[in-house]
Order: structure tokens, then C-alpha cells, then sequence
């Protein structure tokens, strides 16, 4: 993504008016030293929050002292992203200081050698024909680090779409759809994400062109992805999420549609749920791969024919990928197990049983007028006066006999005793 440089530039020659010329590579540099500064201040806005967000989940799977093997293994996997996270802001760190000094050696080097500001804009601009702007770590080290994001995001993708099937493996523990989907999708994804890693990192290859500054190919060896291979795990991973979404809705749809029905929310708590679901469920991962897909097709366009507006949409969207897609995918699932460590989800409780949730819920009992109370009795007598023995229920008698089943709709029943149409037949006791 961006070359990390922490070492001065050499001269191309010992020739001033060659010195002179090159001093113009400082303009190559203050272009690419500004979008560094706001991708530096995009990420660690990102990083502060999944930062929080990371603490807060070990503090709680910590206080509950848990030593199980699923608990620690959420642990590892949350550390490790959380880990490369910050690598890669490092890495913009050093990026963004090694931009500033050779901005500054290149500028003092030409006043020093040029005489005055004025030789900078009277020279020529031209580039030597093997740009020297590949100063920094040497050799692999050096391209190690220009293909680090990269590396950076494919590991921290893996982990998440793992999370994500995780969840998924435990709501659905029998359905061999579910974990034949899961296999197959998770070795697609891991081998188009090898390809792309090592056709960056090894072939150092590269189409298209950064829309942070015409210049930028100078400076970037590597991008996230690399043309159509790129699409791939996008893709995959986009089919992760849309999978993840569907199964989901239906189970939570499934489970909860009667709880939802039968009883009366506050708003706050509807939105909430509906929050919650939106985030469990995987829409919000869904539309950010659909976003990100969009993204990368459209450097197959031809810039020429994009309107204004649109090269300044795909610019921001540019700032956002290389600035925020790396914390963000570590801050979805982050989200998720914080969730379940909460017992927010909307399916915890449910996931180590098959039985459904009880689908008898009554709405709030409202209050009982005189008319009502004393309709019931009449009710209660008659019934009564229809039994043996004088409504007398003998001690030795089978309570069991007891029990009628009365009709919701029935007319015998009060109304804060019907419950509502969605509710299961009521059970009264009547006498024999």
C-alpha cells in the first residue's frame, strides 16, 4: 500500500544541475505526505474505538474467569486481530514520518545545492528513468513492508469470516448444509487471498492506478487487492455475509416473530433489537463487502469518463478503504462477542437446545372493569350450577377431570382472560 521510508535519499549523481532536477522528486513526496496525514487520522480514529471496544470485551470475558477452550480461543483470535490492527497502524505512523523527512531532506538538499527557491520552479520538471523513490528499509525487508497491509487485511478477513461461521456453526449445530457451506466458502477464500497476497508480495504486480494522487504509482508497490484476483475474495467473503444474513434472519425470524407480536416494546427496545439484529444478522457485513465490490470494479472504468462527482465519491471511498477497512473488520466480530458475553444476543439461550421459545404471551393485562368482573362470576356460577353434587367437589375426586378446554373467542371468557388472537387455547378449571 505505501512504501515505509525512515532514510534520507542518495544523489542520482554528483552533477548539480542533475541534483537540481531531482530536488522535484520533493513535490512527488508532499503529495503523497498529505493523504498519509489523513489516512494516519482516519485510523487511529478507528483504532481508538475498536481500541474500547477491546478492552471492554476482555474485561468481561476475564471477570467471568472462564478457562473453556471456545472462550479462550475467541480470545487468541480477537488479540491476534486486534494485533495486526495496530501493525498496520504503525505502519501508517512510519509511512507518514518517513514522507515528512524526505520532503524536508530533498528541500534542504536542493537550497543547499541550487543556491535559492528560485532554481526549484525555473528547472525542468523530469523523473530519471529508475525513480529513486524507493528509499527506506533495504532489499526484502523493504518490500516485506510495502505489501504488509495487504498481508494485514487477508489474515484479518479469515479470522472474521471464521468468527462469523462460528456463530453459525453453534445456532445451526446439526445442519450439514451449514457446514458444508462454511468449509467450502472458508477454502475458496483462504486460497483466492493466497493469490492475491503472493501475486502482490512476491510478484510485486500492479493495475490500475491510486486515486490519492496521479503520481502515486510511483510510490505504491502493492494495494489491497490486485485487479481480477482481488474480486475474488471480495466476493467470497461478500458470499460470507450474505449466507451468514440469510441464516440468521430465518432462525431469528423463526424463534422470536411471536415474541414480537404478542408483546408490547418500548421504542428504545425496538430499536435496540432491531440495532442488534442488524449487526447479528450480518447486513451491516453484507452491505460493507457489497460497498467494497462495487469499489474495486470500478477501477476497470476509464476515469475520463467519471463526472466530478463520482471521482470524489470513489476518492473518500479510497481514503475509507486504506484508512478504516482494516479496524473495521476486526471491530464486527469484536462486536459479536461482546454481544454474547452480554447476553445481548438474540440468540443466546437458544443455541444449546432445539426447543423453540414458549409461544404463549399474553399482552400487558389491562385493567378490569366492575361490568367484567361480575359477568365472570355469573359465568363461574353458571357452570357451576351445571355440575353434580351441587358444585360440591368431593376430596376423593380426580382433579384432572377438572379441566375444559375453553374456545379463545368464547364468549364465556372476560377479555383480559382471551389473550390475544396469536396465543395457544386458554385452560380454565371449571367444576364437574
Amino acid at each position: 500500500m505505501f512504501p515505509l521510508v525512515s532514510q534520507t535519499p542518495a544523489h542520482f549523481s554528483n552533477s548539480t544541475a542533475e541534483i537540481c532536477t531531482a530536488s522535484h522528486g520533493a513535490q512527488t513526496y508532499i503529495a503523497a505526505f498529505w493523504p498519509s496525514v489523513i489516512l494516519l487520522v482516519l485510523s487511529t480514529a478507528l483504532m481508538g474505538l475498536y481500541t474500547a471496544l477491546v478492552s471492554f470485551a476482555l474485561t468481561i470475558l476475564i471477570r467471568r474467569g472462564s478457562v473453556h477452550v471456545q472462550v479462550m480461543a475467541l480470545l487468541a483470535v480477537m488479540l491476534v486481530m486486534y494485533a495486526s490492527a495496530a501493525f498496520h497502524w504503525g505502519i501508517l505512523l512510519l509511512s507518514t514520518t518517513g514522507y515528512y523527512e524526505l520532503v524536508q531532506a530533498y528541500v534542504s538538499e536542493a537550497l543547499s545545492v541550487c543556491g535559492s527557491a528560485s532554481a526549484l520552479s525555473t528547472t525542468p520538471m523530469s523523473y530519471p528513468s529508475e525513480p529513486g523513490f524507493t528509499y527506506g528499509l533495504p532489499g526484502v525487508v523493504h518490500g516485506l513492508t510495502l505489501c504488509a497491509p495487504t498481508g494485514i487485511l487477508t489474515l484479518n478477513v479469515l479470522l472474521g469470516d471464521a468468527i462469523v461461521w462460528w456463530r453459525a456453526w453453534i445456532i445451526w449445530p446439526r445442519s450439514l448444509i451449514v457446514r458444508g457451506t462454511c468449509v467450502v466458502l472458508l477454502a475458496v477464500t483462504t486460497g483466492a487471498y493466497t493469490i492475491d497476497l503472493t501475486t502482490q508480495c512476491i510478484l510485486r504486480t500492479h493495475i490500475g492506478e491510486s486515486r490519492l494522487h496521479p503520481d502515486w504509482f510511483l510510490l505504491q508497490a502493492g494495494r489491497l487487492w490486485c485487479g481480477c484476483i482481488g474480486l475474488i475474495p471480495i466476493e467470497q467473503s461478500r458470499c460470507h455475509g450474505h449466507d451468514w444474513m440469510q441464516s440468521m434472519t430465518h432462525r431469528y425470524y423463526r424463534e422470536h416473530r411471536k415474541m414480537f407480536e404478542a408483546t408490547t416494546l418500548e421504542r428504545s427496545s425496538r430499536i435496540e433489537r432491531l440495532l442488534v439484529l442488524l449487526v447479528e444478522s450480518g447486513t451491516v457485513y453484507c452491505l460493507l463487502w457489497g460497498f467494497i465490490l462495487a469499489y474495486q470494479t470500478s477501477s476497470f472504468t476509464d476515469p475520463a469518463l467519471e463526472s466530478r462527482l463520482e471521482q470524489q465519491v470513489l476518492t473518500g471511498f479510497d481514503y475509507f478503504m486504506k484508512g478504516c477497512l482494516i479496524p473495521l473488520i476486526g471491530i464486527y466480530p469484536t462486536t459479536i462477542i461482546v454481544l454474547v458475553a452480554l447476553n445481548r444476543s438474540h440468540f443466546h439461550g437458544t443455541v444449546s437446545t432445539d426447543k423453540l421459545v414458549s409461544d404463549v404471551v399474553f399482552r400487558h393485562q389491562p385493567d378490569i372493569t366492575n361490568d367484567e368482573a361480575a359477568s365472570s362470576l355469573h359465568t363461574a356460577a353458571e357452570v357451576s350450577s351445571c355440575g353434580g353434587r351441587d358444585g360440591q367437589l368431593g376430596a376423593d375426586e380426580d382433579f384432572s377431570k377438572g379441566f375444559i378446554i375453553a374456545d379463545k373467542d368464547s364468549d364465556s371468557l372476560p377479555s383480559y382472560l382471551r389473550g390475544p388472537d396469536r396465543a395457544r387455547p386458554l385452560t380454565t378449571y371449571t367444576f364437574p
